[in-house]
Parts: C-alpha cells; structure tokens; sequence
C-alpha cells in the first residue's frame, strides 16, 4: 500500500519501530514520518504532529496517555454506533483504567498491581480477590500471566453481554435474540458454540434439519451463492469444527434470500453477523481457556487456573459468568 503511495522509503524507515527495535537515526525516522502524518488530516493526526514537531506540551501530554487500543481507535475514523465502535470503546476504557497497573506490572511489582486494581472499580470487576491474590503473589512476568488470562478471560464475555444489552436498546428490530442459548450444553456437557449458531439459523430460516438447510442454499447457487457441503455443516454442528467467516459467508447470503429476491435480506445478513460474531468470541475464550486447562490435569497450573475461575468446568463457568455479565449491563441500561 505504502509502495503503491509512493511512501515505501518512508515506510522502511519507520518500520523497525513496528517491531520494537530502535530505529538507526531518530532525525530520519521524523522526517520520515512527517510526510506520514498530513496537515490536513484527523484531529488525532494533527495532534501527533503537534506533539513530534511543534513540542506542544499539551499534544505531548495527549498522546503520552493513549494506550494501544485508544490510539488505533483515533485512527479508525467514523465508525460510532457499530460493533467495531461498542467493542474498542470498551478496551478503550478498560485501557485507560489498567494504565497504573500496567506500569507496575513493568515494573515487577506485581503485589501493587494488585492493590491497583482493587482500588479501581472498573478492573476489580474483571479479576476477583481470588485473582488479585494470584497476582500478588507472582514473582515474574510468565508467574503472574495466569491471573492476567483469567481476568481477560471474564472481559471477554462481559463484553459480549454488554453487546447483547446495546443490541436490545439500538437494534431491537433485528430481533437478534439473546446470545446465552450459544452455551448450551451438549450431553457431554461441553459448550458448542459454532454447532449452536448453526442451529440459530435453522432456526431462523424455519429449517428443521440440515438436509432442508442444504437444499435451500442450493437452491440459490444460481444466484451466485455456492452451498456448504454437507460435509463441513454436520462437523459444524457437532462442533468438531468452528464455522470460518470465508465458508459461512455463502451460506447465509443463501438463506437470507427468498425466491422473489435475488439480494438477501439485509436485516437478516446483521442479525447473523451479530450471532456468528458472539459464538465466535466464545469459541475463542472455550478454546483458549481449555488449552490451558486440558493440557495436562495432573500440572497443579491448570488445576490453579480452575481454582481462580472458581469452577470445576470451563464449560460451566462461561455459562454462568455470561448470565452474571448479561444481569450485570441489563443493570446499568445502555453502555456509555
């Protein structure tokens, strides 16, 4: 892109700071940069500039404060009242709260990073005594990653109930649906994600069994929309397989079109998007979570992790803690 831009020189230049390195000469990299950062461009843009080549102390300052996520939120642009724009929000928030704990987290001081996050009402939230306590405690970086894995663990479901609260109040014509029925347990007891977004479509289309899905998605190929194979819809459904966004695509364009319409109902395309996006996200945090748990039940780490998630199941835990974090956003309305 940058090549295409004719800014490939001033790409290279920056680019060892991408990947944490030094750059050889900090002259070059700001002159490189320069050109980077138009005059005319974003508020955000225009306050870097200020703050690398006019000193201001108050763009300084600005910039100094934006953690990783808030920066990458400046550079987005118009995107209020989308997912994209609910979810950064709230790293965003999360981001700026965590800023001193961070620090000392740097730092090694892992027992004030602990009493950090116990002062603020947002983080303490997210990571219970039980974590705090693990955290307190850590005597390097990889010691205290697993109360760290955990609390993100919890972020990470609250913020898909707290979608789900903003859904009701900003989409309700969608009639998306809750996301709780996405944890539904198989008989095994484990949690399916991919299998029971599958079914939400069934569902949603009036399509009782995979054959019938089958047959409508065919039915539209002719309008361009090639169908999932049976194949791949029964190991989705069974959950041996989580649904890719590539395949999936397809497959629901198929069935969001009716016979007399050769578009798919856009309404419909949202509310699927809505419902993939939330199983996805908690196939994520399954699978991670069990990663660390299931390698090896006999490593007192994994048991430990269990501990922290105050739970013998991850599977259960996620259903619980989704139906907390749901009653927990219902409570306080619409996120700000």
């Amino acid at each position: 892109m940058f090549k295409a831009e004719g800014m490939e020189h001033q790409f290279r230049v920056i680019e060892p700071l991408m990947h944490g390195r030094a750059p050889e000469s900090l002259p070059r990299v700001l002159r490189a940069a320069k050109v980077l950062l138009p005059s005319d461009g974003p508020d955000a843009l225009k306050t870097v500039r200020r703050a690398l080549y006019e000193a201001d102390p108050v763009a300084r300052e600005e910039v100094s404060s934006w953690g990783v996520w808030e920066a990458a939120r400046h550079g987005m642009g118009s995107i209020s009242g989308t997912l994209l724009d609910w979810t950064i929000s709230h790293c965003v928030e999360v981001e700026r709260a965590a800023a001193e704990a961070e620090k000392l987290i740097g730092r090694g001081d892992f027992r004030g990073a602990a009493t950090s996050i116990r002062r603020s009402d947002t983080l303490a939230t997210y990571m219970s005594e039980r974590m705090a306590e693990d955290l307190a405690g850590a005597r390097s970086d990889a010691d205290s990653l697993r109360s760290r894995a955990a609390a993100l663990f919890e972020f990470q479901v609250s913020q898909v109930a707290r979608v789900e609260v903003r859904l009701r109040a900003e989409r309700a014509p969608l009639n998306v649906g809750g996301f709780l029925p996405l944890l539904v347990p198989a008989k095994n007891g484990r949690c399916r994600p991919g299998g029971e977004f599958l079914r939400w479509l069934q569902r949603r289309r009036g399509l009782p069994t995979i054959k019938s899905v089958l047959d409508q998605s065919a039915a539209q190929s002719k309008a361009g929309f090639g169908p999932v194979n049976e194949a791949t819809l029964k190991r989705w459904s069974c959950g041996a397989s989580f649904p890719t966004q590539e395949k999936l695509k397809a497959l629901v364009r198929a069935l969001a079109t009716t016979p007399s319409s050769e578009e798919p109902d856009a309404n419909e395309l949202e509310a699927a998007w809505y419902q993939f996006w939330a199983a996805r996200r908690f196939n994520l945090v399954l699978t991670l979570a069990e990663q660390i748990v299931d390698r090896d039940q006999a490593v007192p780490e994994s048991r430990r992790m269990l501990y922290l998630m105050d739970t013998d199941s991850i599977d259960e835990w996620s259903r619980r803690r989704y139906a907390w974090w749901l009653a927990f956003w219902t409570e306080r309305a619409v996120p700000a």
